[in-house]
């Protein structure tokens, strides 16, 4: 039968509205006029609160625009620091849809404010929200160049570059970039040290006499201490056989 085929949660169900449908089949008109006004109360209620939160949600929305804006236009003024602060403004007032590209632009901000770890760390996030914004790769490349991490720059660049082959600016930035590379290794070539020829030392023919003879005199006290060793150990071997 169909029900044998339930799940345990299907019958759970199942008996709650039967239990439902026998509590209400117990009243009479007045406590069913009651419990019908007490379930339009709580439908009203749940609406109420729901509206209550929708607009809060509208409220933060429009306080994400406004902040973004005026952070937008901060920036172009030139002062990275208020932009800075209008952008992470935005960015706490609630769960956007845009939050990429609004930490996006507070990396541009560090950037402009030679923070370069907090704009690798803002356009790494970025890119890690929306792997497909070309911008954050761009960013993340800018930020780790400034580092002086190329390896990283580049590999930001060429991440941009799988997504859109064309783009003008990244592909700008990896030519500078290994450019940049380039001469990088040709100055450590240039500083490398070189061997130094080895210089002919001259020396002193007495001196040199006067050593060789103190090498021949050092020779004849080590033979002759040798030699008495040796005759030493020639008597003691004889006494021990006798």
């Amino acid at each position: 039968p169909p029900i044998l085929m339930m799940s345990a949660g299907d019958h759970a169900d199942l008996k709650a509205q039967q239990e439902h449908v026998a509590q209400l089949k117990s009243m009479d008109a007045g406590e069913l006029h009651d419990y019908v006004a007490q379930a339009k109360a709580r439908d009203a209620e749940r609406k109420k609160q729901e509206e209550e939160l929708d607009a809060v949600r509208l409220e933060a929305l429009k306080l994400v625009e406004l902040a973004t804006q005026a952070g937008r236009d901060a920036f172009r003024r030139g002062d990275y620091e208020e932009a800075e602060l209008l952008f992470t403004e935005a960015l706490e007032s609630g769960n956007i849809d845009n939050r990429h590209e609004i930490v996006c632009n507070r990396a541009a901000c560090a950037l402009k404010l030679r923070r370069f770890a907090d704009a690798v760390a803002d356009a790494g996030e970025a890119t890690a929200l929306e792997p497909a914004y070309l911008k954050g790769h761009w960013r993340l490349a800018q930020a780790q160049q400034a580092l002086g991490k190329l390896d990283r720059a580049a590999a930001a660049c060429r991440c941009g570059l799988e997504l859109d082959p064309e783009n003008a600016q990244l592909s700008q930035l990896l030519a500078e970039l290994q450019a940049e590379a380039a001469a990088g290794n040709r100055t450590k070539e240039e500083m490398a040290p070189t061997a130094a020829p080895l210089e002919t030392i001259s020396v002193d023919p007495a001196a040199q006499a006067r050593a060789a003879a103190l090498r021949r005199s050092v020779n004849r006290q080590e033979i002759a201490a040798l030699t008495a060793g040796n005759e030493l150990l020639d008597q003691t071997d004889t006494i021990c056989r006798s």
